[in-house]
């Protein structure tokens, strides 16, 4: 099983953990990819999107040979071990799919559709949290949403 990392470091102040990560050997070889310019990303937001769009262009870009992009950040950690992770996905069949797909919306269509939230990460280089806007507005109708 191959694991292929990218790692992507937002505009960090903490130049020490710089300094240290610059002496870890990332290599193609390996399945790891350092992405160099990364993209303000606010969690919860859009730019949380288009930064995990952004790995997997770089993934395929890069190798067509894996089967399962898991986005994890500081916060999953310690989840699980990696030796337990390449154990469970060793003996599970490749062609699973642990994405929930539906256009039936429940409770998301008032939490998430309707609600005007802008992300500061689209237009500055400042980190802050995104900006629920007021009013709120009604469910979009030129497209169908769907949520996974």
């Amino acid at each position: 099983m191959l694991f292929i990392w990218t790692l992507n470091l937002q505009q960090r102040k903490d130049w020490s953990f710089l300094r240290a990560l610059k002496n870890i050997p990332f290599s193609p070889k390996l399945g790891m990819f350092m992405i160099t310019k990364a993209n303000m990303v606010t969690y919860r937001g859009p730019t949380m999107v288009a930064n995990t769009l952004h790995a997997c262009a770089i993934l395929l870009k890069r190798s067509k040979d894996w089967d399962w992009f898991i986005n994890l950040s500081a916060s999953d950690y310690p989840l699980i071990t990696q030796d337990d992770l390449l154990d469970t996905f060793s003996t599970i069949n490749r062609n699973l799919n642990f994405i929930e797909h539906t256009s039936q919306l429940g409770w998301k269509e008032d939490k998430r559709a309707m609600p005007l939230i802008i992300d500061p990460g689209l237009y500055s280089t400042a980190k802050t949290d995104i900006y629920w806007a007021t009013p709120r507005r009604g469910l979009p109708t030129a497209f169908k949403l769907f949520t996974g």
